[in-house]
């Protein structure tokens, strides 16, 4: 008996039969923006196995970016999730992407640590006044996350 090869890449002649890459109008757009964080939480898969040591600033080239949303999401209904490590700890790439893209919502998943070093920016405020900020934790509630910080 042989074992049947998996493939996780779509076939050519799907790709070439006109269908669109992204399907569907809303689509969340998850950016990386750091390795880095300001907490050492036990449960975190950052501080696990071959990440470990590995945390650093995650750069992206803006241009390739504008080219993947410009190519695959006009006209979508773009929600972007900034996470990493603490996002916040990447704040210029963040407001890079707001301020390049001011008609997609924002989504903000964050230990919330350092929320209050965000106030004080324009982008931020507008940022925080219209989006969406979750508090990561590992079963669900910010008490359970807090209990193993």
């Amino acid at each position: 008996m042989h074992a049947q090869p998996v493939s996780f890449v779509r076939p050519r002649s799907s790709v070439q039969s006109g269908l669109p890459a992204i399907i569907g109008h809303r689509v969340e757009l998850q950016l990386l923006t750091t390795l880095q964080c300001n907490l050492k939480c036990s449960y975190c898969s950052i501080s696990e196995g071959d990440v470990l040591g590995s945390q650093g600033k995650v750069e992206y080239d803006i241009e390739t970016l504008h080219r993947f949303v410009e190519t695959h999401l006009a006209a979508k209904d773009v929600y972007v999730t900034f996470y990493g490590g603490e996002p916040t700890l990447n704040r210029a790439f963040m407001e890079t992407v707001m301020w390049r893209y001011p008609h997609f919502r924002f989504q903000l998943q964050t230990n919330g640590t350092l929320l209050d070093d965000l106030r004080c920016c324009g982008v931020w405020t507008t940022f925080l006044s219209r989006s969406t900020v979750a508090s990561r934790s590992p079963m669900g509630t910010a008490g359970v996350a807090s209990t193993v910080r």
